[in-house]
């Protein structure tokens, strides 16, 4: 009897192809390859190529979901918390956003996709607009206040991707960490 088949190597996989090849150029054949599955496995597991997309983005929303997006009460640290793992997802799968980001615009059929990092950053929404209940954030567009703390970690990441010269170093999330809560916080509670 053959041993049951893991999906994570398969999304993985998906990614992979994915952030190579974009769209059109990740075909199942390539992606069957790179897992080390046969074609049709694939398509008795997952039905479609977009269903396969649709399976790995949801298993990394979920994962951000669960291991990030959550609140503790600790508004520096649930905010430090959001900026590294977004930070970090940048760090590994930038190519793959920005991938998305073209995709998407000439391929309708990926806008169930695109949903997703939409439900992620939804998430992180909620619990600043939890924060702006209790008083510890200024009253604003919750969208608008997230983008503000993670806004400049995506424009230096894509800066170092073109390789500007002047950027030898990673972004200092700590700094920008601060600066958002020097910018959005009511009361300056977080200097300890």
């Amino acid at each position: 009897m053959p041993a049951p088949l893991k999906e994570e190597p398969i999304l993985e996989a998906t990614l992979r192809v994915m952030t190579e090849r974009g769209y059109v150029g990740a075909t199942t054949k390539l992606i069957a390859e790179e897992a080390d599955i046969g074609e049709i496995t694939l398509f008795r597991k997952f039905g479609t190529k977009d269903n396969l997309i649709l399976e790995a983005m949801k298993r990394e929303a979920a994962k951000l979901k669960e291991d990030v997006i959550y609140y503790t009460g600790d508004l520096k640290a649930d905010i430090t918390r959001f900026a590294y793992a977004y930070n970090a997802l940048q760090q590994s799968r930038l190519k793959l956003m920005l991938t998305f980001a073209i995709e998407v615009m000439r391929h309708p059929e990926l806008g169930g996709v695109i949903e997703l990092p939409y439900q992620v950053m939804q998430a992180m929404c909620q619990v600043i607009e939890r924060y702006q209940d209790e008083g510890q954030l200024k009253r604003e567009e919750p969208f608008q206040q997230l983008t503000s703390l993670l806004g400049p970690i995506l424009m230096f990441n894509i800066l170092k991707t073109v390789k500007f010269q002047e950027m030898t170093q990673g972004v200092d999330v700590e700094a920008q960490v601060e600066r958002f809560l020097n910018g959005c916080m009511l009361v300056d509670t977080h200097k300890t």
